[in-house]
């Protein structure tokens, strides 16, 4: 018997987790700092959320802070080396996100979706 007819298969099953660069810095004296997203062992995880940004108001388009450009640029390159499978998402939204923002933006899909629905 295989691993997954003994122990039921792992198809479907979602392991996620979130990482946030708080406090990191993309260079020191120029030199390029390698982002604490290398300790991360994304073997162990089927989805990786790179956390965290805002939507532009009246854009709706993402927003990375400056200060995180460089991590949330290189985060897929960096866990997908340990793990070429693993999905790498963004997370929209915070404790101190506008939330009307996410709201108007719901609300505007709804309006284009269930007419395709019915």
């Amino acid at each position: 018997m295989t691993d997954s007819e003994t122990h039921g298969s792992s198809a479907g099953v979602v392991k996620a987790s979130y990482w946030y660069p708080d406090g990191e810095t993309p260079t020191t004296a120029g030199v390029s700092l390698p982002s604490s997203a290398i300790w991360i062992d994304s073997t162990l995880f089927t989805h990786l959320f790179c956390a965290i940004v805002d939507l532009e108001p009246h854009t709706h388009k993402v927003v990375i802070p400056f200060k995180h450009k460089y991590e949330f640029s290189t985060f897929t390159e960096i866990v997908q080396k340990k793990n070429p499978d693993v999905e790498t998402l963004l997370s929209i939204g915070g404790k101190k996100a506008d939330n009307s923002v996410l709201v108007e933006l719901r609300d505007k899909t709804k309006k284009l979706n269930d007419p395709l629905l019915r």
